[in-house]
């Protein structure tokens, strides 16, 4: 993900630039510096220590970035961490806090968020368009994943549910304000790695709107979500991973009455840095709507890890 997506979009920030790579092996730290004409390079303590560098973007494996966080935090950094940044609402409420001592921001880097996409349904949400929102619904299935893939290893977190399961339910979380009252967590798994590879996750919101997240891989590519009202319905048809050369469309429905919206291509990775460092030069610390989303979303996250492990609705 580095490599591929936030590094290239790095190079195109209007407010940033690639200072200083970081590896457990320094060699490949130095191969991925040239790649990118970046003179610095060393081992992630030699980042965090450095006077010059401002935010670390930590890109590695899940279980090794709640320590890598912690350390880029007591050097005063201010953190991007790869999605999903924390495991547990514990762990990201604890970093919180850390990060507020330090005065410093951290970010769950859900680049999808920041494709205007997204702000051009909530503004046809909001005018109306199809009325009282009751339904979401929201796929993010791919291929399986090629042999040696750390989505395929039990030790380094594989699986779809840390991987994939939060994208449709982040989405979710950007329409609906309601309540959560229940999760219910369904997973499938493959004997071969011994990790899960289909999720589902059903969350009832109060008023009687729901939600269905389901996440894949060994599947058909869909990457979709769907926001049925009262009078209509609006979907999205390219919803996280997005090319920055690739056109989106957004569908509306109401009746007999169909709309289709073109969105040209946007790079959302360099659209979350920019929003990211403007922020940080406004103010260095935590704002309250960003915390309140993010433990919003763990909160459910846990739920789903809960009822999945125990099989039973968990109420919160």
């Amino acid at each position: 993900m580095a490599v591929k997506r936030f590094i290239p979009a790095l190079l195109k920030s209007r407010c940033a630039n690639l200072y200083i790579v970081g590896s457990r092996d320094v060699e490949k730290a130095h191969q991925i510096a040239n790649q990118f004409n970046c003179g610095k390079y060393g081992t992630y303590n030699d980042v965090f220590i450095n006077k010059d560098v401002d935010v670390v973007y930590i890109s590695t494996p899940i279980t090794l970035r709640e320590e890598l966080t912690v350390s880029a935090i007591k050097n005063n950094k201010h953190v991007i961490c790869e999605k999903p940044a924390f495991t547990s609402f514990k762990t990201a409420s604890n970093l919180v806090d850390l990060s507020q001592e330090y005065s410093v921001r951290i970010l769950d880097g859900w680049s999808f968020k920041y494709h205007k996409q997204h702000e051009i349904v909530k503004k046809h949400i909001e005018s109306g368009a199809i009325g009282d929102i009751k339904f979401f619904t929201g796929q993010f299935t791919y291929p399986q994943p090629a042999s040696g893939d750390i989505r395929l290893d039990p030790e380094l977190g594989g699986g779809v549910f840390f991987d994939s399961a939060g994208y449709p339910v982040a989405a979710s979380q950007m329409y609906i304000a309601n309540r959560p009252i229940s999760v219910f967590c369904l997973k499938n798994f493959d004997d071969k790695y011994s990790v899960d590879n289909f999720v589902s996750i059903q969350i009832q919101y109060e008023n009687n709107v729901n939600t269905i997240a389901i996440a894949g891989f060994g599947l058909q590519y869909n990457s979709t979500y769907s926001i049925t009202g009262t009078k209509g319905r609006i979907s999205v048809n390219r919803a996280y991973a997005v090319d920055e050369k690739m056109n989106t469309t957004i569908n509306i429905e109401r009746n007999n009455e169909f709309e289709e919206i073109t969105v040209p291509p946007q790079n959302q990775f360099s659209s979350m840095i920019d929003d990211f460092c403007y922020k940080i030069i406004r103010n260095r610390s935590l704002d309250k709507n960003s915390v309140n989303d993010l433990f919003n979303h763990l909160r459910i996250m846990d739920a789903a890890l809960n009822s999945s492990e125990n099989d039973k609705h968990i109420f919160l």
